[in-house]
């Protein structure tokens, strides 16, 4: 173990002699490891205050979720905080802000999801996450990154990253800005909307998600709560399909496996199972315009990073975030074709 984190370590444990401490890879944002006792296990995260600068409010969030969803009958693991020896939930020392939470036993994740089957048991899964945290007192919960689902200022970005970019990277973007220019009505029409606004995860990725060790078909628990908020339902049922249905990398600008209709409907049958009767018929008839939108504003994001000279995302390679944006205009150009056929 390196230094700084048995110096964290004795924030949590009497002695640490007998502590093994692993980093865990695949997250994009805070910095992970897993912590072995002789009795149990934990993780302990680094959190990143550069993109949530207020830990205190995330740890609000998370004890409001657990204690509405431990006073019901929720049927799968649900994530508890673990104090540190002064009884206080984080952690403040010169190398950051820390955080320690219970390891959930006989668990496994993937970075891609498996099959359709495993698409539709997690699209399953968040629905039956949602329909217990229905009935919440909303005005408890604060979001982990402010104006995350404020589409008009990632629009606004985006039109004052064409304004201040270069020519030439403008000359090499010209099909992709001239894309999203020209389907800016989809977002129009879905800000229109008066969707409810109820709690949403906000990263419904399959690594977020929970496998049993035994049956990686079966989700146990829905985890990384860093990025609650109050939004529409349908936003985590877009994230979700963006993620599962393209089957390329996302950086991958061929065409071809970007949009997956057989992906796409196992999702909306896994998510409704346990929310059709729940949602309102705005909702209901919506799915498909706010997965559009959702992978939309993505492809947005992308290209503005793109222009603005990839300050936000990190990149291995110059064009990466411009093959990103291709990547995600692919699958809404795959989509449109799917709802003319489909109608």
């Amino acid at each position: 173990m390196e230094v700084t984190l048995e110096k964290i370590l004795t924030h949590y444990f009497q002695s640490i002699d007998h502590l093994t401490i692993t980093p865990l890879e695949g997250g994009l944002i805070n910095a992970t490891f897993k912590v072995v006792s002789l009795e149990k296990s934990f993780i302990l995260q680094k959190i990143n205050t550069a993109v949530f600068p207020d830990p205190e409010q995330l740890v609000r969030n998370i004890l409001r979720v657990s204690d509405h969803l431990n006073k019901t009958d929720y049927p799968n693991e649900v994530i508890q905080l673990v104090p540190n020896l002064k009884g206080e939930l984080l952690t403040y020392t010169q190398g950051g802000v820390w955080r320690m939470t219970d390891f959930i036993d006989r668990s496994t994740c993937f970075q891609q999801v498996q099959s359709l089957e495993q698409a539709f048991e997690a699209a399953k899964a968040l629905g039956l996450w949602h329909r217990y945290c229905f009935g919440m007192n909303l005005e408890t919960i604060q979001p982990g990154i402010v104006d995350f689902l404020a589409y008009d200022i990632r629009m606004k970005n985006f039109h004052q990253a064409l304004e201040n970019t270069t020519d030439e990277l403008i000359q090499t973007a010209q099909s992709e800005i001239n894309y999203l220019l020209e389907h800016q009505t989809y977002l129009q029409n879905y800000t229109a909307l008066q969707l409810p606004q109820r709690l949403i995860h906000a990263d419904a990725k399959i690594s977020n998600f929970l496998f049993s060790e035994t049956d990686f078909m079966h989700p146990i628990a829905l985890i990384d709560w860093d990025t609650l908020m109050i939004g529409s339902v349908l936003v985590d049922f877009g994230d979700m399909v963006r993620t599962f249905s393209n089957l390329n990398a996302e950086d991958d600008p061929n065409p071809n496996n970007s949009f997956s209709p057989d992906y796409y409907l196992a999702i909306k049958k896994g998510f409704l199972y346990h929310l059709e009767d729940r949602l309102t018929p705005i909702e209901l008839a919506n799915f498909e315009l706010t997965a559009f939108v959702v992978v939309y504003i993505q492809a947005v994001r992308f290209l503005t990073d793109y222009l603005q000279g990839n300050p936000y995302y990190t990149i291995q390679y110059a064009e990466q975030n411009l093959n990103r944006t291709i990547n995600q205009i692919n699958w809404l150009k795959a989509m449109q074709i799917y709802q003319s056929n489909d109608t």
